[in-house]
């Protein structure tokens, strides 16, 4: 493809050389005209031709990956989604995935703390680990406040996700 823009592009260059410096162009015969506007139509056919041509490149021919179409699973992808799609009324699946972060809390605590899981899980209930209200809040399971319940209804995300979020966001603070 880029041959053919090459030889339009000398093509046209040597027309134009024609027109300007023939006297054939100073008179404004009709066949200037046509030379001109043929050279211009030419021109443009190409230039559409390679305009399509790079619409529809594929990832062989360059293009960059769409990056919703990851192959990989990244880590933490399905406690993002279970979280997203909880229900309020759904008491089951908020123990899972309670039991689930405090697992992983306890994992970390133990690593960073250099101490054991159960040691781990009594400083993550007595709440020396993070300063975060909504992380403790989250492994005290405290009731909601007034202030997070107007919270849920202006953000339209229910306490317990916020808390588990603000939970997963101190673990990766005590883990890095």
């Amino acid at each position: 493809m880029q041959r053919v823009l090459l030889a339009v592009g000398f093509a046209a260059t040597a027309a134009g050389a024609v027109l300007v410096f023939t006297p054939l162009s100073v008179g404004g015969s009709g066949l200037a005209v046509v030379v001109l506007v043929g050279s211009a139509l030419l021109a443009g056919g190409v230039g559409g031709l390679a305009a399509l041509d790079r619409s529809s490149t594929t990832v062989a021919d360059g293009s960059l990956p769409n990056p919703g179409d990851r192959g990989r699973p990244v880590p933490g992808d399905e406690v993002d989604r279970q979280l997203t799609a909880l229900s309020t009324r759904d008491e089951d699946e908020q123990a899972r995935l309670r039991a689930r972060i405090e697992t992983v809390a306890a994992s970390v605590l133990a690593d960073r703390l250099d101490c054991s899981r159960a040691e781990a899980r009594e400083r993550l209930t007595a709440g020396d680990w993070t300063d975060d209200d909504a992380a403790l809040a989250f492994f005290e399971e405290r009731p909601p406040s007034r202030r997070d319940r107007v919270r849920t209804v202006l953000r339209g995300e229910p306490t317990f996700s916020r808390r588990a979020r603000a939970a997963l966001a101190a673990l990766r603070e005590v883990a890095a």
